[in-house]
């Protein structure tokens, strides 16, 4: 990968920002077509500084330790989640897409600050057919 040239004089700087995309959709034509979405995505997303979309809020999680069990409940705070993409375009309409909340994972950690080894052991999810 090159870029440049580049005419800098000392104590110049220079921000090169760049992204490596690839897509995969059937033929080479439907591919062609899915990388050509992609690259619009990635131009959207630079557009909008990097911003995205803000995560569900956290629920708040009460975690009961039994002799054999670990029962945990949370509060449905998260479950209210509505927010617009703001990179994303529906290809059909033009308009940008809504994320509506669908539902829980739950992963086992080795440690509170331990995420390298993380395990998914549920997922609970929103009954809509989605």
């Amino acid at each position: 990968m090159s870029s440049g040239p580049f005419n800098m004089a000392p104590g110049d700087s220079q921000e090169v920002v760049f992204a490596i995309m690839h897509a995969a959709a059937g033929g080479w034509d439907d591919s062609y077509l899915k990388l050509k979405e992609v690259d619009i995505n990635a131009q959207y997303y630079y557009d909008n500084r990097f911003r995205t979309s803000p995560p569900p809020p956290k629920p708040i999680v009460t975690a009961t330790s039994l002799d054999d069990q670990i029962i945990l409940t949370w509060d449905n705070i998260a479950e209210a989640y509505n927010a617009e993409d703001i990179i994303d375009i529906d290809p059909v309409t033009g308009g940008l897409f809504d994320y509506e909340f669908e539902g829980y994972n739950v992963y086992q950690l080795k440690s509170p600050i331990e995420f390298s080894e993380m395990k998914r052991i549920a997922t609970f999810d929103k009954i809509n057919g989605i």
